[in-house]
């Protein structure tokens, strides 16, 4: 996969079949990844590494919730 906004196919184990995967560069630090099947956006994950390092910052969105999931991953 690059990060060109364009659908890969996205295989595993416990993928459904024909799931997509796409990824776009968001800014210098940061990368949005979204899933799809048959054309239906299943989530968007968007990563960003902060300024110094030190933090990673996964933001999960499902479409019809307003309510996003937010992990934050701290380098020790």
């Amino acid at each position: 996969m690059k990060p060109d906004d364009k659908n890969y196919p996205h295989e595993g184990p416990r993928v459904p079949k024909g799931e997509t995967m796409s990824a776009k560069q968001n800014g210098d630090r940061g990368l949005e990844l979204t899933y799809a099947l048959k054309g239906k956006t299943l989530e968007t994950e968007r990563w960003e590494l902060s300024e110094d390092g030190k933090n990673l910052t996964n933001t999960i969105s499902f479409p019809g919730q307003a309510k996003e999931e937010v992990d934050v991953f701290d380098r020790e």
